[in-house]
């Protein structure tokens, strides 16, 4: 064997190069493969040295090797302020003599111009200091070879520069970590990874480890409804403490921060963790601690997923949170949960729903509308699970509500108009991919209904329905308008009073009770959105009613959500369900029933005499006199 080896280095010395061959430093320039090589032996002053005579060996390393040290590494190393540990790291990799891998044989050392040794730990395949691979050896030059390896040699004792990121900034310094660094904020770790005086050891998967997780699975972590399970699963790959991976041991067991533990099942010629995970870059360091770069996720034995079902996930999701009160609406919760096989749903995220203008989605869940919601909620209900993997660009995919959808892409999953902001959700029940749009089916009209049909048959406006009609108003709730109705629900009309309603209900008060109901039509648009600022309206009567913004409530502004008015209506008013689409303009449902300025509705005093709001500072004092008057002359 030997002499066969010695054979090739001899006839490599005897055999002239090509003509088109030129120094170490002319070869390595002409390859894509070590250009970060040759740019740190230029910063570092040696590459006009391997123009020279020589002989040289250079072991070389790839791109792929200077991405190994390390998120920013590399970058750090070229900086000017360390020159001075770029050439010490640099003069390691050249030798001043030719060596040919012909020639080396196992425990062979080769004396670099850094002063230390290069040591040959195997041959097949070739390696040097353990981990090293030699993976394109012996490419030729006129003054010496080259050895492409795929790791950045390191001598022993070597101090990088010292680092100026911490363990939850270093992985946002390279792309394939990216997926790491987006955990991180979505299981709120930042905080706790950066907090003072403590140290950590991360293990951060990359990119491709996370996608091998499966179709989906990495993306749909990040969701709200699943942040338990990720903090979980990332705090599982945190220690506490400043470790390096110098001084485990095989069979040692880690524990993490999530309270299990990680084994070291293998030290040499890499380190492994849990059996699957190789750390790729190790003893990163950070201003607070060590990332060791790992080529698998680390699952706990226990781990499951999916877990939760699509219901589960949209009641979680703060980003679907319309669409949950969507589908309790529709009675839809149930069934969802029970379907008979697996389904796919397309989950509208509330700015998807706002989009689609005023009012449109709190129309939906009124209880005159679920017909048309449920038949909209069937419409992103896709039959049998649909992944992004599952489907080609231009397939038509089947809706519970028996019509189709094209499949614009894949990547993103987009089906007609509705693009995923998160695809692929895997769920026990089926798939779920969060779109940026609400579908509309073909043929499916919404509103259909007038104001006056509308509140004919919205169950908790009956007292307003039965008002109208007897004023007589009606055909001002049918007529083209644009008309908006200020509608107080039953309840509003309860608050009055029995005394106050059989009062304005009565014959020989109907005109009372028209001047009322007057001041509830308006007879121009006006939407929610509008009230965002204080403003008169005029009704029908010709009398105004003012609007309040939330900004002028104080405290009791900053609790409506982004659906519903922040405003109220003369002051007390609140639309506790604003801008009610119909064909003809709007309809606001209101807790109050309002009262025309000037106007007094009839109270019940303790003589059994009803007086009005003007004269019940009147009737309350004449009530003291005469109690006084009886105390006075018993």
């Amino acid at each position: 064997m030997w002499s066969f080896r010695l054979m090739a280095w001899l006839l490599a010395q005897l055999l002239p190069c090509s003509a088109e061959t030129g120094t170490v430093a002319d070869e390595l320039a002409k390859s894509e493969r070590t250009a970060t090589f040759l740019r740190a032996m230029t910063d570092a002053n040696l590459i006009t040295q391997l123009a020279d005579l020589g002989p040289f060996t250079v072991f070389a390393p790839t791109e792929d090797a200077f991405t190994l040290l390390g998120p920013g590494m590399a970058e750090s190393l070229i900086q000017p302020q360390n020159k001075e540990i770029l050439l010490e790291l640099m003069q390691y990799h050249l030798a001043y003599t030719q060596f040919n891998s012909a020639v080396m044989q196992e425990g062979m050392t080769i004396r670099t111009l850094q002063g230390t040794d290069v040591e040959v730990t195997s041959l097949q395949p070739t390696r040097v200091n353990v981990d090293c691979r030699i993976s394109s050896p012996d490419q030729p030059a006129t003054n010496g070879v080259i050895h492409i390896v795929d790791r950045v040699l390191v001598p022993a004792g070597f101090q990088f520069p010292a680092p100026e990121s911490n363990i939850v900034q270093l992985p946002g310094r390279a792309d394939y970590l990216s997926m790491f660094r987006r955990m991180l904020t979505a299981a709120g770790m930042e905080g706790t990874l950066t907090a003072d005086g403590q140290d950590y050891t991360v293990f951060a998967p990359t990119n491709d480890a996370f996608e091998a997780l499966g179709q989906g699975v990495a993306t749909s972590l990040l969701l709200e409804a699943n942040k338990p399970k990720l903090r979980s699963l990332m705090f599982g790959h945190v220690l506490f403490g400043r470790q390096k991976t110098t001084t485990y041991q095989p069979a040692q067991n880690l524990k993490t921060m999530e309270g299990g533990f990680l084994q070291v099942t293998a030290t040499s010629p890499l380190l492994k963790v849990n059996l699957a995970s190789t750390v790729i870059s190790r003893d990163v360091e950070a201003t607070n601690g060590f990332l060791n770069v790992v080529s698998n996720v680390i699952l706990p034995t226990d781990f499951t997923y999916p877990d939760q079902s699509i219901v589960q996930i949209v009641s979680k999701s703060p980003e679907l949170s319309f669409l949950y009160e969507a589908l309790e609406a529709a009675d839809m919760l149930e069934s969802l949960s029970g379907q008979d096989g697996p389904v796919t749903l397309l989950a509208p995220t509330n700015a998807a729903w706002e989009s689609l203008g005023s009012g449109f989605a709190r129309s939906l869940l009124l209880p005159s509308s679920r017909s048309k919601l449920v038949q909209l909620l069937r419409y992103h209900l896709l039959v049998g699970t649909k992944r992004s993997i599952d489907v080609s660009e231009g397939d038509l995919v089947q809706t519970l509500a028996m019509g189709t959808l094209e499949v614009r892409s894949v990547t993103p999953f987009t089906v007609d108009t509705a693009k995923s902001n998160t695809q692929d959700v895997p769920c026990t029940d089926g798939i779920a991919h969060v779109v940026d749009k609400v579908l509309i089916p073909e043929k499916w009209v919404f509103p259909e209904r007038d104001s006056w049909n509308l509140v004919k048959v919205e169950s908790d406006l009956t007292k307003f329905r039965n008002a109208l009609a007897v004023c007589g108003l009606e055909h001002y709730l049918e007529e083209n308008g644009p008309v908006t109705i200020f509608a107080p629900t039953d309840a509003a009309f309860d608050a009055l009073g029995d005394f106050t309603l059989e009062h304005l209900f009565s014959e020989e008060r109907r005109d009372e009770l028209l001047e009322v109901m007057s001041y509830h039509i308006v007879q121009q648009r006006v939407e929610s959105n509008t009230m965002t600022y204080s403003q008169k309206i005029t009704t029908m009567e010709g009398r105004q009613i003012s609007v309040t913004p939330w900004t002028d409530q104080g405290w009791l502004g900053v609790v409506h959500d982004r659906f519903t008015s922040p405003a109220t209506v003369n002051g007390e008013a609140k639309l506790v369900a604003p801008d009610c689409l119909v064909t003809n303009g709007l309809v606001h449902k209101i807790d109050k029933v309002l009262m025309p300025p000037g106007y007094d509705p009839p109270v019940l005093t303790t003589e059994w005499k009803f007086v009005t709001s003007s004269s019940r500072m009147n009737a309350a004092l004449g009530v003291v006199s005469i109690l006084l008057l009886a105390l006075a002359f018993p």
